[in-house]
């Protein structure tokens, strides 16, 4: 699995998500309408890491870090490729510490949105 290049390490959780963009609005009188932009889903990946290393969370700020401004390539974890920014949800990468059989470890998730 890769994001920009760079190789991520092994997940511990790993989510994709399939939908449409546009808006979902419930009428008066119950009816569900939707207005999409395009017929085409697109996904979104929730990706998690625990207690990586020193060195895995350096992989894993570099690839956020490439991450702006503009669509980068994403190789996800069956080797599909795809066009990917953060999510809009999850503009911050925030670390958790912890410490295992006396090193430090560290653990994050990463958000990417299909372009």
């Amino acid at each position: 699995m890769t994001l920009g290049g760079q190789t991520l390490p092994e997940p511990y959780a790993y989510v994709v998500e399939r939908d449409y963009r546009g808006g979902i609005q419930i009428t008066a009188s119950g009816a569900l309408v939707e207005d999409v932009v395009s017929g085409t889903n697109k996904q979104t990946w929730t990706i998690s890491f625990r207690n990586v290393t020193a060195a895995e969370r350096s992989a894993i700020e570099i690839a956020f870090s490439s991450i702006v401004g503009s669509a980068y390539t994403f190789v996800d974890l069956e080797g599909n490729s795809h066009s990917v920014t953060r999510s809009d949800t999850h503009r911050t990468l925030v670390w958790e510490y912890s410490r295992v059989a006396g090193s430090i470890r560290y653990a994050t998730t990463l958000v990417l949105r299909e372009v």
